[in-house]
C-alpha cells in the first residue's frame, strides 16, 4: 500500500473536492500498470462522450514510464488505469466539457499480495456556482437522455453547477419592448378623467384578461395532448376519457383531430437541452416525418396571431437549434391557430438564431 503524506485537500472556496476510488482497474491489463505505481505519477482526465455505456464517462490515464526510468526524466505515453465512478462523474464531466479548471492526483495505491490493486484519487474542480439551487428543483431528462435540474415554480433550468440556462420563452421575449402597464394605465385614466385608484383597476383588468387568455391556451394544449396520447387507452377501456368534459375544449379538440388526424410520430411537451450553449425548453408538439427529420410546432389561440408571429418564430427556431445540436434535422416550423371556429396552419421557416446578423434585423 502506498499513500501520499502531503496535504492535498486544501482548495479555494470556489472549488469542489473529494476523494474517490477509480473503477474498472481490473480490466485490459491495468493491474500490471497499477502495481508499478509509486503514487507520485502524473495522471489526467480523459472524456469519453461517445462511450456506449455512459455519455458522462471520464477515463483516467497515467503518464507511463519505461522500465528503469526515473520519474523526473518523464515519459510521453499516457496509459489508461481506470474510470471515475458513474455516481460521481456527471458534474465533473460538465466541468471538463466547459473548460473549467479540474485536477486529479493519486492519494493512495491499495491492495497487493493476493488482493487486486486499487487507486484512490483526490479530485478537485472549479465550480463558481451562480446560484443556490432551489430545493424544489428536480433532475429531469430530455428526449435525448440529457439531464438538467428544473424548478416547476420558477420555471428555471439549471445544470449541475447551478448555472441558469436560457429558455425558449425568455429568448423570444428579448425581442419585445417592455409594456409599462403603470404608465399606460395612468395615461388611460387621465384621458377618461379617472382617479389613480381607477388606474389600478385598469391594470387589474388587464392582468385578469391575460390570465384568462393564458389559462385557456394552456387548457387547449392539455386537451389536445390528452386526446393524442391516450385515445388508444380510453377506447381500449370503452371510455371517452381522452376527451375533456368541457364542451368548449371538446369542440376544439374534435375540430383539431378532424383536420389533423395523424397520431403517429407525435411527441408532446418535449424537453430538449443543449449543454454546450446552455439552452433548454419544452416543445409543445414535435412531429417526426422520419427517424431524424422533424417539424417543430405549437398551438396558439390568441385573436391577433399576426401581431406576435415574429416572437413565435424565434421561440420555435430556438428549439430547432437545440434539436439540431442533438443530431436531428428540422424541416420547418408550424403554428396551429385556433380561431374559435376552425384550426388553421401557419407554416414557417427555421431562423438561424446564431447568425450574428439576426441582431441587426
Amino acid at each position: 500500500m502506498i499513500k501520499q503524506e502531503k496535504n492535498i485537500d486544501k482548495q479555494p472556496a470556489n472549488f469542489t473536492s473529494y476523494h474517490s476510488k477509480l473503477v474498472g482497474v481490473s480490466f485490459e491489463g491495468r493491474q500490471d500498470i497499477i502495481k508499478t505505481l509509486k503514487g507520485n505519477e502524473k495522471i489526467r482526465f480523459r472524456r469519453e462522450p461517445d462511450n456506449p455505456y455512459d455519455s458522462n464517462a471520464i477515463a483516467v490515464d497515467v503518464l507511463a514510464l519505461e522500465p528503469g526510468m526515473a520519474y523526473e526524466e518523464k515519459a510521453t505515453d499516457w496509459v489508461p488505469i481506470g474510470y471515475i465512478a458513474k455516481d460521481k462523474n456527471a458534474e465533473l464531466a460538465l466541468v471538463i466539457d466547459e473548460g473549467k479548471e479540474a485536477s486529479i492526483k493519486i492519494s493512495e495505491i491499495t491492495g497487493g499480495d493476493t488482493k487486486h490493486y486499487g487507486v484512490n484519487v483526490f479530485i478537485s474542480y472549479e465550480t463558481k456556482r451562480k446560484l443556490v439551487r432551489s430545493k424544489d428543483a428536480k433532475l429531469v431528462k430530455d428526449i435525448f437522455g440529457n439531464e438538467i435540474f428544473y424548478d416547476d415554480t420558477t420555471h428555471e433550468y439549471t445544470n449541475a453547477l447551478g448555472e441558469v440556462y436560457l429558455s425558449g420563452s425568455t429568448y423570444a421575449g428579448q425581442s419585445e419592448v417592455a409594456f409599462d402597464s403603470k404608465l399606460i394605465s395612468q395615461k388611460m385614466a387621465s384621458k377618461y378623467n379617472l382617479s389613480s385608484n381607477e388606474a389600478e383597476l385598469i391594470r387589474d383588468m388587464w392582468e385578469l384578461k391575460a390570465l384568462a387568455s393564458t389559462s385557456f391556451g394552456t387548457s387547449i394544449h392539455a386537451a389536445i395532448e390528452l386526446y393524442g396520447k391516450y385515445k388508444w387507452l380510453a377506447e381500449t377501456m370503452e371510455r371517452e376519457t381522452h376527451f375533456h368534459d368541457t364542451p368548449v375544449l371538446k369542440q376544439a379538440v374534435t375540430l383539431f383531430y378532424n383536420e389533423y388526424p395523424n397520431l403517429t410520430g407525435i411527441l408532446y411537451e418535449c424537453l430538449v437541452i443543449d449543454h454546450k450553449t446552455k439552452r433548454a425548453g419544452r416543445i409543445d408538439r414535435l412531429e417526426y416525418v422520419s427517424d431524424n427529420e422533424v417539424y417543430v410546432t405549437d398551438f396558439k389561440t390568441n385573436f391577433d396571431i399576426q401581431k406576435n408571429l415574429k416572437k413565435y418564430w424565434l421561440q420555435l427556431s430556438f428549439y430547432a437549434a437545440i434539436l439540431k445540436a442533438n443530431g436531428l434535422s428540422v424541416k420547418g416550423l408550424k403554428i396551429y391557430h385556433y380561431t374559435g371556429e376552425e384550426w388553421k396552419t401557419i407554416p414557417g421557416e427555421v431562423i438561424d438564431i446564431d447568425d450574428p446578423k439576426l441582431s441587426e434585423k
